[in-house]
């Protein structure tokens, strides 16, 4: 299954073609943050506290992802929800799994 979005500046390099992308969990936000992040939607699986931490579980038909979020978060299963990714901070990797771009600003 293939996702869409547009490329910000630090992604327009990239050759055509089909990718994988990887984020931190910390990097992954409830409300945006900065002018590149991409909206998903989609169902809270699990929201797993520990300590003053949550991690919290989401997917949706095209992902899974994982958000390291600070603070004690309570969600139910199935809960509707829209995390925040900033594209700037995205590891791409090509069809092999090979690194083909890592985030190259801070911020």
């Amino acid at each position: 299954d293939c996702m869409h979005f547009p490329l910000n500046t630090d992604l327009s390099g990239l050759d055509k073609g089909e990718y994988h992308f990887g984020i931190r969990p910390s990097h992954i936000g409830l409300v945006p943050s900065n002018d590149d992040d991409l909206e998903v939607s989609g169902l809270v699986e699990l929201a797993e506290i520990s300590g003053s931490e949550t991690f919290l579980h989401v997917r949706n038909e095209h992902l899974s992802l994982v958000l390291h979020l600070q603070g004690v978060h309570d969600y139910h299963v199935d809960s509707p929800i829209r995390v925040y990714i900033p594209t700037h901070k995205l590891f791409v990797f090509d069809a092999s799994g090979r690194l083909a771009q890592a985030p190259s600003r801070r911020g």
